[in-house]
């Protein structure tokens, strides 16, 4: 494994944990907010239904199916870096996928789309 493979499957890898973690407190799976007498913190963005309210219940488990997805994808690329492209252009598709669509964070998304351009630039090779 050269030194390019090493660095898509660091980066996939933290932006799939990082979409799982997040979607997670999105959806208040890590514990809620107190709420106040007012009754403020309830619903949350945070830790209640989300941004988009009862509509959005869905958005999180997106954000934990995508994270699923780009973290199987890069332990597969680090096994087997010979499908490096249509594992980079997976780990690419659901990462942007993610940033419109899930709850995941921006930051993972990110990421996530700089391990599928990393994995999907082809090896450098050398002029002797």
């Amino acid at each position: 494994m050269n030194q390019r493979s090493l660095v898509a499957f660091i980066l996939s890898l933290l932006g799939g944990l990082w979409m799982l973690a997040s979607s997670r407190m999105m959806y208040g799976g890590f514990g809620h907010m107190p709420v106040n007498s007012r009754g403020w913190g309830a619903h949350h963005m945070m830790w209640g239904r989300g941004m988009m309210g009862g509509f959005g219940l869905w958005w999180p488990w997106f954000g934990v199916l995508a994270g699923a997805i780009v973290i199987v994808c890069a332990i597969v690329f680090y096994f087997a870096p010979q499908y490096r492209r249509s594992l980079g252009v997976t780990i690419l598709v659901t990462s942007i996928l993610n940033l419109f669509l899930g709850m995941g964070g921006l930051l993972a998304s990110a990421l996530g789309i700089a391990g599928g351009i990393v994995a999907l630039t082809p090896k450098a090779t050398s002029q002797e």
